[in-house]
């Protein structure tokens, strides 16, 4: 849920910036002061902007979230922020982007941080937080890259997750010892019994951190961008690990899971670039999204047989994985969970599943009626896809840059998005008639391919230019696409300007 508002907010920002709503205006340009009105209640508050880019907000209540707040255009020029007494909140991502930030003043009367308040506010070197805020949300000082300290008062009751990750020079989250709900040692976030584990600093230098045993759960983003540790040493108290907790910690060579941990969140793991060697317990069913995605350091890993699912693009992008084992346990695999790992030679199922197998090292459903992934690392010039298959799934047969020649049955009657997308080597490929649909980018940057046969005048060809095409970023197929009169393989060569010849042209 995390990752999704955090998506949302960045392309809400985007859009702004777009239309012309977030701004940037030059410095240069910011000589007169300006200033207005504003408020989620009409207009109960007002801001000024000086020429020595101090702004000043008054005003009673609560702040407008970003999208309300009309100092947006001028982020650039804001390096000082006075909010005046009486306002009771600070909007989220009210101060958002706000680079050259490099003091604010917060009132006694602000009992709320809203979420991602100071989202990269990268020159905030220090932040006094009143003894009347009891509220701090997710995200509200992330990528405060220059943030060396930071005291949390006694009146703070809930800190949302990730509120001080990505601050690279932090070194230390000081706790008030009246607090009833947090604490700290050695610089690091606790809950007040110690039971989570919050926030460890990005800027502490240490290379490894054993985590106390009192600890049950490691919190979301905790050890995120945490790129110093080398080692990090989980006790087996701890019970479940949350989202994004050791997301980018790039340092990080291995780690092993204790069995008492009976839960991995989503891209708990995510980017460990160093992450050689992973120990997974069998207290673990389930392997969720992106939970080792661009760990390009791994070179093996034991899946036990307690696990039943595999998450989107769990594996995806560890290049040094050459092999990998999936156990009769396992029932899901979800979408590109093994994808853009480009020395992948083999994928193994135990005999005893009844959801998967693998043949040749190629993995498909138990009837072998779908065809899930051809390995990127097998290093085979041909592949014939059996005769079994019905449908060559999402990304199948993608990077395969080995293949200089691929066979499509007259068994199968789909193919998916981004099946053979960027198998560069192969120069020619015939869809059968069975075939009906042609998914989204099936055929995108295919570098060597110069003819495509499309022999069912009625397939659905996905409405778009990517389906067919030689290139990453131009989209343009300098090859022919071959099919019949009035089919829809014309119809889609005409809309996007590749060559097309009838197939009775053609030697079949």
């Amino acid at each position: 849920m995390k990752l999704l508002r955090k998506t949302a907010a960045v392309v809400t920002a985007a859009l702004l910036l777009a239309v012309g709503i977030v701004g940037c205006t030059s410095k240069d340009s910011a000589k007169d002061s300006m200033s207005g009105k504003f408020g989620l209640h009409g207009d109960n508050f007002t801001w000024e902007l000086d020429g020595e880019g101090v702004l000043t907000i008054s005003g009673k209540g609560e702040m407008d979230n970003s999208s309300g707040v009309p100092w947006l255009s001028y982020r650039s020029d804001i390096v000082s922020v006075v909010i005046e007494d009486g306002v009771t909140s600070i909007g989220d991502g009210a101060f958002a982007f706000c680079g050259d930030l490099t003091t604010i003043t917060i009132p006694y009367s602000v009992t709320a941080i809203g979420y991602d308040a100071f989202w990269a506010c990268d020159s905030l070197t220090s932040i006094t937080i009143p003894d009347s805020v009891t509220a701090i949300g997710y995200d509200a000082f992330e990528n405060c890259r220059s943030l060396t300290s930071i005291t949390i008062p006694g009146s703070v009751e809930t800190i949302g997750e990730g509120a001080f990750s990505g601050c690279d020079t932090l070194t230390s989250i000081n706790v008030d010892s009246e607090n009833k709900y947090y604490t700290s040692e050695d610089g690091v976030l606790f809950n007040k019994d110690k039971s989570m584990l919050i926030q460890y600093p990005n800027g502490k230098t240490a290379e490894k951190y054993v985590i106390p045993d009192i600890v049950t759960s490691i919190g979301g983003c905790a050890f995120k961008e945490c790129e110093s540790l080398t080692s990090i040493i989980i006790p087996d108290s701890v019970t479940s690990i949350g989202d994004s907790a050791f997301e980018e910690c790039e340092s990080l060579t291995s780690i092993i899971i204790p069995a008492s941990v009976t839960s991995i969140g989503v891209r708990a793991f995510f980017g460990c670039k160093s992450l050689t060697s992973i120990t997974i317990p069998d207290s673990i069913t389930s392997i969720v999204d992106y939970a080792f995605k661009e760990c390009e350091s791994l070179t093996s890993i034991t899946i036990p047989d307690s696990v039943t699912s595999i998450g989107n693009y769990a594996f995806n992008s560890c290049s040094a994985l050459t092999s990998i084992t999936i156990p009769d346990s396992v029932t899901s695999i979800g979408k590109y969970a093994l994808n853009h790992c480009y020395r992948l030679a083999s994928i193994n199922v135990d005999s005893e599943n009844k959801c998967y197998i693998s043949e040749e090292g190629v993995l498909f459903n138990k009837d072998k009626s779908i065809l899930i992934l051809y390995p990127m690392g097998k290093s085979a010039k041909e592949y014939v896809i059996p005769d079994s298959v019905t449908s060559i799934g999402d990304g199948a047969l993608a990077c395969c840059e080995s293949l200089t020649s691929i066979t499509i049955p007259d068994s199968v009657t789909s193919i998916g998005d981004y099946a053979f997308n960027k198998s560069d080597s192969f120069t020619s490929i015939t869809i059968p008639d069975g075939v009906t649909s042609i998914g989204d980018s099936a055929f995108w940057d295919c570098e060597s391919l110069t003819s495509i046969i499309i022999e069912n005048p009625d397939c659905i060809i996905y409405d778009g230019e990517r389906t067919i095409s030689n290139s990453y970023m131009e989209d343009v197929f300098d090859g022919t696409i071959y099919g019949y009169e009035g089919s829809t393989a014309q119809a889609y060569a005409e809309k996007y300007g590749r060559k097309f010849e009838v197939v009775s042209d053609v030697s079949r």
